[in-house]
């Protein structure tokens, strides 16, 4: 009889797990073929941080006023700026907002350490950095250390954030720049809260740059859900 029992038993459960396999089997696939398909990215995705600069020019918004790097939890900005007069210095040739009184030389973030929390981009009073929808970020194979300490001597001050060693992982100045300046970067958000996408609406080529996103499908295109809020 226990037999039987266990028999019938097992039958069923085999039963049950053919079902949801059947039927499962007509429904319409939902498996992208990475990397030839890519998902939408949705709007306020955060993934990794950019540099803003003024609309059509190469100036940095960026004031190099550590208050991104002191408002990261894990510490994985480092900041190094030399003092410049804010009242004869001009902004076209620092390279970024003077407001400060301060050039920003160095700006490293570690996206290997990165939380992607958006803490650093709230914090920034001059709009200097976005949360953007890159979020392809993995190398092919590991990079040199870079070194962890702040060279003090080499700047007149900044803030020694922490790096976990790998330079492929560790943006600077100009790949951030670069990414926030790309002519498919599209720019919404509110003020504290802005948010940079380089992949809705735009149909990507493969380009050798510093930074390693790939084209999605051409058909892949940004849909806005029902909620959003009309730009």
């Amino acid at each position: 009889m226990n037999m039987t029992r266990q028999f019938f038993d097992t039958a069923a459960s085999i039963g049950r797990g053919m079902w949801v396999t059947i039927v499962n089997f007509f429904r319409p696939t939902i498996t992208q073929h990475y990397p030839e398909e890519r998902r939408v990215t949705v709007r306020g995705e955060r993934s990794l941080p950019v540099l803003l600069s003024r609309p059509g020019t190469e100036i940095l918004n960026c004031t190099a006023c550590e208050l991104c790097a002191r408002a990261c939890p894990v510490e994985c900005i480092t900041i190094g700026w030399d003092k410049v007069d804010r009242k004869t210095a001009r902004p076209e040739e620092v390279g970024n907002n003077t407001n400060t009184g301060r050039a920003l030389r160095l700006y490293n973030l570690d996206a290997s350490l990165c939380l992607y929390c958006g803490l650093c981009a709230e914090a920034c009073p001059y709009e200097a950095l976005a949360m953007s929808d890159v979020y392809e970020l993995a190398e092919a194979a590991a990079g040199e250390p870079v070194p962890v300490e702040l060279d003090k001597e080499r700047f007149d001050g900044g803030f020694p954030g922490r790096t976990a060693g790998d330079e492929r992982f560790v943006y600077t100045k100009e790949r951030l720049a670069a990414l926030g300046r790309h002519p498919a970067a599209v720019i919404t958000g509110t003020r504290f809260n802005p948010y940079l996408s380089l992949q809705r609406d735009a149909v990507w080529e493969e380009r050798e740059e510093p930074h390693n996103i790939f084209p999605p499908r051409p058909d892949l295109q940004y849909q806005a859900p029902d909620n959003a809020p009309a730009e």
